[in-house]
């Protein structure tokens, strides 16, 4: 990691802006997969699916729909994440 020294000369180090909008990236990017195991489990509980050879039509539907919702927002959070990282950028915050 690269660490630069404040002005002040104390002994305390901050973190490059490049290394922390890569820790912030690492950071959603967990946040996500984490989205994605619940809304999984959920769907799966939601459209009460069990462990058989096949899935019977009512729970498929079930399976799609609510997929296609989670789809449908995490497309939504993704847009509104890659605004928030723009803004941050540009104005040279990454908080």
């Amino acid at each position: 990691m690269n660490f630069d020294s404040k002005p002040s000369g104390g002994s305390e180090k901050t973190l490059d802006p490049k290394v922390a909008q890569f820790a912030q990236e690492k950071q959603f990017e967990q946040q996500l997969i984490e989205q994605v195991e619940k809304i999984s489990s959920k769907c799966w509980e939601m459209c009460n699916v069990s462990m058989k050879d096949r899935l019977d039509s009512k729970q498929e539907t079930c399976i799609r729909n609510c997929t296609g919702r989670y789809f449908d927002v995490s497309e939504l959070i993704a847009d509104r994440y890659a605004k928030r990282l723009q803004q941050a950028a540009s104005s040279g915050s990454f908080s």
